[in-house]
């Protein structure tokens, strides 16, 4: 399963998106384009192997799950996300953190 076309559509106005349980394994990586004024992403429960580097386009978002998926990486670009309050990693095969990640 791939990101639904139709949170891509919805664009800016969208605020938070939850899609927790839908098997998805693949992000493209123009999806958050016009998501920049999203605080609130839950991905948790899928399939994801990575995360596209324009994850780091979403400066405003505050919480971020992304709880039992595939991830082994986190794209460096995520130290971008300044405004960051909750990140939720857990259940993944991370092998460690990227640099300057402890900067956020």
């Amino acid at each position: 399963e791939d990101f639904p076309d139709d949170v891509i559509e919805m664009g800016v106005g969208l605020r938070e998106v939850v899609l927790s349980s839908n098997v998805i394994n693949f992000i493209p990586p123009d999806a958050f384009e016009n998501l920049s004024r999203l605080i609130s992403l839950d991905l948790n429960d899928n399939m994801l192997q990575e995360l596209p580097e324009q994850l780091g386009l979403l400066t405003d978002l505050t919480n971020l799950q992304l709880r039992r998926n595939r991830l082994a990486d986190l794209p460096i670009t995520m130290r971008k996300l300044v405004s960051l309050q909750t990140l939720d990693v857990n259940d993944n095969l991370l092998r460690e953190v990227p640099q300057g990640f402890g900067l956020l």
